[in-house]
């Protein structure tokens, strides 16, 4: 089946018809892709993993040409990301303050992987901006800001977006 990077770790059979000897032998030929540890195939990153199958010759039979298989081990998603304001993803409530003066700390919570996060204000009553993950409420005593957090795909991981509302009560 399909493979994910952050997968458990699976196991490997094969099947031979050498009588006096039935071992395979498993080696991995993409080991900063996945590697196995004897029938073990474990996940090091996403991309193509190729598992090479051989068994050795003994006094009946030849040695067996190798065999390769390969897979996708794909990106992992975030599933616990999550856009915070003033600490909680469940949003901020501030008291307007003269133009400039209402700031709310942004951030992100299940991060991985070392994708770059950036931020938007994606609607908004107010006149909002952002700068070095700080929301500015420029203007509007009464209304909302909603930011939407996006983590960029990065050499594990997809990219992954969470919106955040940031509520604003007249001073």
């Amino acid at each position: 089946g399909a493979k994910t990077f952050n997968d458990a770790a699976f196991n490997l059979s094969a099947s031979t018809t050498n009588t006096d000897n039935n071992i395979v032998a498993f080696s991995s030929t993409t080991t900063d892709v996945c590697t196995v540890d004897g029938t073990e195939v474990t996940m090091i990153k996403a991309g193509l993993c190729t598992i090479s199958a051989s068994r050795t010759a003994t006094d009946n039979y030849s040695a067996a040409s190798s065999v390769d298989q390969s897979f996708t081990v794909a990106k992992d998603t975030l599933d616990t990301f999550a856009a915070t304001a003033g600490g909680s993803s469940a949003g901020a409530t501030v008291t307007y303050a003269p133009a400039g003066a209402t700031t709310v700390l942004l951030g992100t919570t299940g991060t991985a992987g070392g994708g770059t996060i950036s931020y938007s204000v994606v609607g908004s009553e107010a006149n909002c901006s952002i700068s070095d993950g700080t929301l500015t409420i420029e203007s509007v005593g009464d209304g909302a800001c909603v930011v939407t957090a996006t983590i960029a795909e990065s050499t594990n991981y997809l990219s992954a977006t969470d919106t955040v509302t940031i509520t604003i009560d007249k001073a």
